[in-house]
């Protein structure tokens, strides 16, 4: 009986940390989506408004860093005739702590860059 305890525990052990290191993989998987998720409201308004301001630009960084992205780069042109292809470049980068042994976290960093291109529109409200 004692000998099924012992099986018991190690077994639940190993799917514990089988189901954390499959969670500490899908975290980043997770921020990945937040920030392409970001960056495609901001290319939405790039298209309507046929180029994102500077105001614009800054709330998208002010964005992801609240979202807990550092070092954010963002190129868009200003504005841009009807018809005109822009492109929207966005480069971050997040620091967590992974699980690098059995015991041990290690800080890791993941770059993140969104790049897309869309076309100007001229929106005609009836």
């Amino acid at each position: 009986m004692a000998e099924r305890a012992v099986v018991t525990v190690i077994i639940f052990l190993i799917v514990l940390s089988l189901c954390l290191y499959i969670t500490e993989n899908f975290i980043p998987i997770g921020k990945n989506m937040d920030f392409r998720d970001i960056c495609r409201g901001y290319l939405m308004k790039m298209e309507y408004c046929s180029g994102l301001s500077a105001s614009a630009c800054s709330a998208l960084v002010t964005e992801l860093q609240n979202q807990g992205f550092e070092d954010v780069a963002v190129s868009a042109p200003s504005s841009a005739k009807a018809g005109a292809v822009m492109t929207l470049n966005v480069i971050a980068t997040v620091k967590r702590d992974s699980i690098a042994g059995i015991f041990k976290r290690l800080p890791k960093e993941y770059e993140m860059a969104y790049s897309r291109k869309t076309i100007a529109r001229k929106v005609v409200n009836r």
